[in-house]
């Protein structure tokens, strides 16, 4: 039986909000090219395995941020475990983005339609966006 968390955040995620939530954290996290962002480390590095988070990638001072959200191994494992995923597919890693932007309390923000608040509580988990209106990250 499919996760319901998986169902719920598949829809959020589908949806023009959600599209619009997903590709507002890659533009700041992620290199130009957001296809290649899903196999990507910190520091640019590409993988082609998606079949499980990479961990730490050598020679890159111990960060362990991977993906076109630059998931951090413990992140993305309790997303992994929240939602029932197996891989970190590119399907996979969007979905977990917003069950994560929901975790924070953007999701509730932007369907609200209060927008600044909602970047305002992604800035909370993502550096390259601000927490506040002063636009500290």
């Amino acid at each position: 039986m499919p996760n319901p968390n998986y169902n719920k955040y598949k829809k959020i995620r589908n949806s023009a909000m959600g599209t619009a939530i997903i590709n507002l954290i890659a533009k700041g996290e992620s290199t130009s090219d957001f296809n290649a962002s899903y196999y990507e480390h910190d520091g640019g590095e590409l993988t082609t395995d998606l079949s499980k988070h990479p961990g730490t990638k050598p020679g890159l001072a111990k960060s362990t941020a991977f993906g076109r959200y630059k998931f951090t191994k413990d992140t993305w494992d309790d997303a992994a475990k929240a939602l029932g995923l197996k891989d970190m597919s590119p399907e996979n890693q969007d979905i977990a983005a917003v069950w994560l932007a929901d975790q924070q309390g953007a999701v509730a923000e932007f369907e609200k339609g209060n927008i600044d608040k909602g970047v305002y509580k992604l800035g909370t988990k993502w550096a390259s966006l601000p927490k506040n209106e002063k636009g500290e990250t």
